[in-house]
């Protein structure tokens, strides 16, 4: 299984109310961020929530109550940060699904991936094995990140104090590979006001 594991349970300190509710081109970020993932290869969507998580929970239910796709999953301890939101994923679907082929990691402010993005990961990971796989735009990196099963238990170890995902991706450098495309909307996130603009300049999606 493919598995999409998007982080909804921060605090959205630096943004004026819950950034994922924030509403860009007529949808709430949050909603954004799962219908990319929807529009891909991936079996599984799984949003961990936490702040506001009844607020997140019901609007992800009227939008896409009617898929069996979507889950949502409540990380208590949300105030830790996104170490404790992407180790509560992981432990929900290896509880309910066993082994999975792969996740795709993302926050859920990431709103403007495409979906055709985690496809390509996919398929990279299937052509070449490869364990962890980034995407770039213009040798930058942005999101999602694929993970194989093999990362899987060094996924289950971090926490905010090692820097969570990126010590992973820094002590197994030599297992990422990165993908250059033609999408500058996989850089972009939305953690101020003033990332509005960079987003109306660059979002294709």
């Amino acid at each position: 299984m493919y598995l999409a594991l998007i982080t909804a349970a921060g605090e959205s300190t630096r943004f004026p109310g819950n950034k994922l509710l924030y509403r860009y081109s007529g949808d709430p970020l949050i909603v954004r961020s799962v219908r990319s993932a929807l529009d891909s290869r991936v079996e599984k969507v799984v949003v961990v929530v936490g702040y506001m998580r009844e607020v997140v929970a019901e609007l992800l239910k009227d939008y896409f109550g009617s898929t069996s796709r979507v889950e949502v999953v409540e990380n208590p301890f949300y105030k830790e940060g996104m170490s404790r939101s992407i180790k509560a994923g992981l432990e929900y679907a290896l509880r309910k699904y066993g082994g999975l082929r792969a996740v795709l990691v993302s926050p859920g402010d990431a709103a403007w991936i495409p979906g055709v993005v985690y496809d390509i990961l996919i398929d990279k990971h299937e052509e070449f094995g490869w364990k962890i796989v980034v995407p770039t735009h213009q040798k930058r990196r942005g999101h999602p990140i694929l993970f194989s099963s093999h990362m899987i238990p060094f996924l289950m170890s971090i926490d905010e104090e090692t820097r969570g995902l990126k010590r992973v991706v820094r002590d197994f450098w030599f297992e990422v590979r990165e993908v250059e495309l033609p999408y500058p909307s996989i850089l972009l996130d939305l953690d101020t006001i003033t990332d509005l603009n960079r987003v109306k300049e660059q979002a294709w999606v």
